[in-house]
C-alpha cells in the first residue's frame, strides 16, 4: 500500500501535531548531519518491527559512516518506511532553512554540496509520502521545489492567533505575529505593512529590523542569548536552560519581564503546546548577527555552560546541540568527547586554529589544527577529503622537515578522493617540487586541462597555478617557476592573472 500522501502546510507551528516529534532544520552548517542522523532515528523508531530499516538507520548513526554512504543509506532508509507507511511518519519543520544557498570556492569544506545533498533526497522522500512538511517563512528558492511535488498544499490558522489586517498577509506565517505587535502598539499602521511590501525587497527581514528596535534592551539582550540555543525551549518556571531572575539577561538567567515581551512581541511563538517555545528563523538570525555586540562575553559562557550538560539522560537531539554548543565554546577536548555521531563540526574548530596560527605564524598552533584533522579522519569519515588536505596543509605550515611522509600522504589522498579540486592538486604539486622533484610537465598539462575544463569558473585555475607556484617558491625552485612562466605565460595571463604577477614582479 502506498504512504499516504505527504502534506505541505503554510502556517505557525501550534498547528503541528501534537505527539508527533518535529524535525528542524536551524539554516546552520551543521544540518546535513544533523539531520541525517535524526531523520534515520526517527524512521526506525516509527517503524520498530522493521529490521532492514533498523539495520539500515544504525549504520546512519555510525560515527564512521562517510557522507555518501549515509546519504545512501538514508534515502533507502526513508524509501522503506514510505513503503510501509499507513500514515504520516515524519514531521519536518521549515523546509525553507533547508534550502541550499550560494556556491563553494575550491577551499571550502563541502558544507554547501553537503545541504544540496541532503534537500534534493528530503525533497524525493517527501514525494514518495508520508510527511508532513511545514513552511513557517517561505521562499522564492523552495516555492518552486515543492510546487513540482505537486502535493497538497494548506494553509492553517492557529487558533490562538490575533486578529490581523488584511495587509499583513503578503507576509512569512511566522512574521505575522510580529506584524500585529507592531501594529498593536501604533509603531505601524496597517496601509504601513503595504507600502513595506511594495517598497521593499525582502519586507519579512525589514519587518523584524523594525520589531528588534521597538525591543526594550534588556529584551534584546535576552533575545541574543536565546537566539544561541537552538531547539524549541520548554517553559515551566524557567526558559529553556534560563532561570527567570535577575535585572539583565546573564548567561543562566533572563528576567521574567524580557522574555514576556519577547513572546508578546512573536519574537517567541509557541507550538502545538503552548508552553513550549521556537524563536522564528528570521527573528533568530537577526538576533544572532547582533549577539557580539555587548553581549560576546555572555554568549560565549552559555555556549560553555550548554557544553558541559551531562550526556546520560539527553535524547539524540539534545546530545547533539551539546556538540554544537562544545564547537563554539571553543572547548577542543569536550567538542571531541560529545561527537557521537559525526566529526564534521570539529572541521570548524581546526580550521579556526588554522586561521589563527597563519595570522600569528604560530608553528605549534598549526601543529595543534593538525592534529584535530588527523583525528577527524582516524576517528570519523576517512574519506573526508578536506580535512586530509587541511592536515596536509598545517603539517606543512608546522615546518617540521620529520612530517614530510604525512604531508605527501594526506595531499595524496586528499587529491585521490577530490581530483577535480584544483587547490588540492595544485597543492599536491607544489609540495612535490618543494622537496626538488621536478613538476613542469605535470604543471603544464594539469593547467591546460583545467583551462579546457574550468576556464574561468569559480577561479579555478587561478587556486591550482598559485599553490603549486607558492611550493616552488618555498623550495626555492626559480628555475622550474621560469619554465613555466616561459611555456604558459599567455594562458596564465588569461585565466590566472594573480599567480602570474606573483611570480613575475621582478621582472
Amino acid at each position: 500500500m502506498p504512504a499516504l500522501p505527504s502534506k505541505i502546510v503554510l502556517g505557525t507551528l501550534e498547528t503541528a501535531p501534537p505527539g508527533m516529534p518535529l524535525l528542524f532544520p536551524f539554516g546552520d552548517r551543521d544540518d546535513p548531519q544533523r539531520l541525517a542522523v535524526l531523520l534515520a532515528e526517527q524512521a526506525a523508531a516509527a517503524f520498530p518491527a522493521s529490521v532492514e530499516i533498523g539495520r539500515k538507520a544504525r549504520v546512519c548513526l555510525d560515527p564512521r559512516t562517510s557522507w555518501k554512504d549515509r546519504r545512501i543509506l538514508l534515502g533507502d532508509t526513508l524509501a522503506l518506511a514510505a513503503e510501509q507507511s499507513t500514515g504520516h511518519f515524519l514531521a519536518l519543520a521549515d523546509i525553507d532553512a533547508l534550502a541550499p544557498a550560494g556556491t563553494e570556492d575550491w577551499s571550502a569544506d563541502r558544507s554547501i554540496t553537503m545541504r544540496h545533498d541532503l534537500y534534493k533526497l528530503v525533497l524525493e522522500a517527501v514525494e514518495r509520502g508520508g510527511w508532513l512538511v511545514f513552511r513557517t517563512s517561505p521562499t522564492r528558492r523552495v516555492s518552486p521545489d515543492l510546487a513540482d511535488l505537486d502535493l497538497e498544499e494548506t494553509y492553517a490558522t492557529s487558533p490562538h492567533s490575533v486578529a490581523l489586517p488584511e495587509e499583513a498577509n503578503p507576509y512569512a506565517p511566522e512574521i505575522r505575529p510580529i506584524a500585529a505587535w507592531l501594529t498593536q502598539r501604533g509603531a505601524l499602521r496597517p496601509r504601513d505593512l503595504s507600502r513595506i511590501v511594495a517598497d521593499v525587497e525582502d519586507f519579512d527581514a525589514h519587518l523584524v529590523d523594525l520589531a528588534y528596535d521597538a525591543l526594550s534592551p534588556s529584551a534584546v539582550d535576552a533575545g541574543k542569548l536565546l537566539s544561541a540555543v537552538r531547539p524549541p525551549q520548554h517553559v515551566n518556571g524557567a526558559m529553556g536552560p534560563f532561570a527567570y531572575s535577575g535585572a539583565r539577561p546573564t548567561a543562566t538567567s533572563i528576567p521574567r519581564a524580557a522574555a514576556d515581551a519577547l513572546r508578546a512581541s512573536g519574537f517567541l511563538q509557541p507550538l502545538a503546546d503552548p508552553s513550549t517555545l521556537r524563536m522564528p528563523r528570521l527573528a533568530r538570525d537577526q538576533l544572532r548577527r547582533f549577539a557580539h555586540l555587548g553581549m560576546a562575553g555572555e554568549t560565549r559562557q552559555l555556549h560553555a555552560h550548554l557544553a558541559a550538560l551531562p550526556l546520560d539522560a539527553q535524547g539524540t537531539s539534545d546530545k547533539l546541540e551539546t556538540h554544537h554548543h562544545a564547537v563554539l565554546a571553543r572547548d577542543v577536548e569536550r567538542a571531541k568527547s560529545t561527537a557521537l555521531f559525526y566529526g564534521t563540526e570539529l572541521r570548524d574548530l581546526a580550521t579556526q586554529l588554522s586561521r589563527e596560527a597563519h595570522v600569528e605564524r604560530d608553528r605549534a598552533k598549526f601543529k595543534k589544527a593538525a592534529d584535530l584533522f588527523e583525528y577527524i579522519v582516524t576517528t570519523f569519515d576517512k574519506t573526508d577529503a578536506y580535512a586530509w588536505e587541511y592536515l596536509g596543509y598545517n603539517l606543512a605550515r608546522a615546518d617540521d622537515l620529520t612530517n614530510r611522509p604525512r604531508i605527501r600522504q594526506a595531499y595524496e589522498t586528499a587529491h585521490r578522493l577530490w581530483p577535480d579540486n584544483p587547490l588540492y592538486h595544485g597543492r599536491l604539486l607544489g609540495f612535490r617540487g618543494q622537496l626538488g622533484q621536478d613538476i613542469v610537465a605535470d604543471f603544464t598539462l594539469s593547467l591546460d586541462r583545467y583551462v579546457t575544463k574550468f576556464g574561468a569558473e569559480r577561479d579555478a585555475v587561478s587556486f591550482f597555478a598559485e599553490a603549486a607556484f607558492k611550493g616552488l617558491e618555498r623550495g626555492k625552485r626559480a628555475d622550474q617557476v621560469n619554465r613555466i612562466v616561459a611555456q604558459k605565460r599567455a594562458l596564465l595571463d588569461r585565466f590566472a592573472p594573480r599567480a602570474l604577477a606573483a611570480v613575475t614582479d621582478d621582472e
